[in-house]
């Protein structure tokens, strides 16, 4: 059923669980990385058309976040059964999760497109649209009429990631981002589609992943996760644990993008522009920063996924304890990197005389802010690890518990205490420390007392 090549990597997951993190959450780093790099280049292009243009792809980047987000829960939840089955051993099983996986992310992403076209302008003009309202149209058309492109890509690579193959599940996808690069400007520009070719360029490079995907899977069926269509037997178990995983995973990355938000509403109350920019700048170079831990972290779905699949509490307890350990030194020396060059980190995003103020005011944040990146850690593993196990709706209660402390702490700092703008940052630190200590305390305790009947 499957090549020497593929049974190594889950040999090595299945044996070496510490070996197979640092295997997997390489590429996965790499592609966060490019990605992060993709969108700070399509910025650039896109100023280019002019302040419209620009604003008009901000009011449409939250609900990009949104739906971006319900594919990621999508492949979340392939990789998480799908790993689980495969520690199980179970071949039927493995083909038959992998089937419905498909079905279910193309028949969720035609019919989420069929919802939100015809409510497109409804929905930008709810979001401030207004002034720019068809230049955000003429991009958000055609982002979400392709939206099945990046949904399918997703669920595809996640498939061949939950066995092992990480490096060919990510390469499509890092070529993607490459070729999104690419075309940008020649659409862009060249071609005279302006922002509509911002937006075809993004749909043509899910598209352009999809192929090498579907050549693994369809054609040349090298992968473990076989997809065979004639063996599939419809089972609503399977479609429900997806979902249990998925969409959780979604809500959470929604309660973020929330809280997210309200912390600006409450920055511009009472810091103004200044308050709100810095933060925005900051909180771009602590997520460039913080993308090794998050990489280790997805690299837990699958190897956790098949431990609990083979009910192997000991590689679950040493994935969990190891992962822990190395994103915390990576987060000490992610920490002390911030501290002596955040006034360097700043410049990159705010240099010369007139950006001064808002230069130093982002190295203050940085300084305060520098220490959150402890809480990270705690915060990665714990959600991934759950996730692997099925737990998508305790790990989604978990992030509401810890989100709600965050923006409650930054309330009670800023406003009862008097601390201003600096009240929110301390107020978030707290907040986030004692809502990922709260995680982590009931992840850690979960796996001592889980047990295998």
């Amino acid at each position: 059923m499957f090549s020497d090549g593929e049974v190594s990597d889950i040999d090595l997951i299945k044996n070496y669980p510490k070996k197979a993190i640092n295997k997997l959450s390489t590429p996965i780093i790499i592609s966060m990385l490019l990605i992060t790099f993709n969108s700070l280049i399509d910025s650039i292009w896109i100023s280019g058309l002019g302040p419209e243009v620009l604003a008009a792809i901000g009011f449409v980047s939250p609900l990009i976040m949104i739906i971006s987000s319900l594919g990621n829960g999508l492949g979340i939840g392939a990789n998480s059964i799908i790993s689980r089955f495969i520690g199980e051993g179970t071949d039927d099983k493995i083909v038959n999760a992998s089937v419905h996986s498909i079905i279910l992310t193309i028949c969720f992403s035609i019919v989420l497109s069929l919802i939100l076209l015809p409510f497109i302008k409804n929905i930008l003009m709810f979001f401030g649209a207004g002034e720019v309202i068809d230049y955000a149209i003429s991009y958000a058309w055609i982002i979400f009429a392709g939206i099945i492109f990046e949904f399918v890509s997703i669920v595809l690579a996640a498939i061949i990631r939950s066995e092992g193959a990480i490096y060919k599940s990510m390469g499509p996808l890092i070529g993607a981002t490459i070729i999104n690069m690419i075309i940008d400007p020649i659409l862009i520009y060249f071609l005279n589609l302006g922002i509509k070719g911002a937006a075809l360029a993004t749909v043509v490079s899910s598209a352009l992943s999809i192929i090498p995907l579907a050549y693994w899977i369809f054609i040349k069926k090298d992968t473990f996760a076989k997809v065979d269509f004639s063996k599939y037997h419809r089972n609503f178990a399977i479609y429900k644990d997806i979902l249990t995983v998925g969409i959780p995973s979604s809500l959470e990355t929604i309660c973020i993008c929330i809280v997210t938000i309200f912390i600006n509403s409450l920055l511009s109350s009472i810091g103004g522009i200044i308050a709100v920019g810095g933060y925005g700048v900051a909180l771009r170079i602590l997520s460039v920063l913080i993308t090794p831990i998050f990489g280790i972290g997805v690299a837990n779905i699958t190897v956790v996924g098949m431990a609990y699949g083979e009910k192997n509490k000991a590689n679950i307890s040493k994935s969990f304890n190891y992962s822990t350990k190395m994103t915390l030194k990576i987060a000490i020396v992610t920490c002390s990197f911030i501290l002596i060059f955040a006034p360097y980190l700043a410049e990159l995003f705010a240099y010369g005389e007139s950006s001064q103020n808002i230069n130093e005011y982002i190295t203050h944040i940085l300084y305060i802010l520098g220490f959150s990146v402890f809480t990270v850690p705690l915060r990665a593993i714990v959600i991934n690890v759950l996730q692997a196990m099925g737990k998508g709706i305790t790990s989604m209660c978990l992030t509401f518990i810890k989100e709600s402390m965050f923006y409650m702490f930054s309330f009670i700092f800023a406003f009862y205490l008097g601390l201003g703008p600096d009240g929110i940052y301390y107020g978030m630190l707290t907040g986030g420390m004692l809502g990922s200590l709260i995680e982590f305390s009931y992840v850690w305790y979960y796996i001592r007392k889980l047990s295998f009947n």
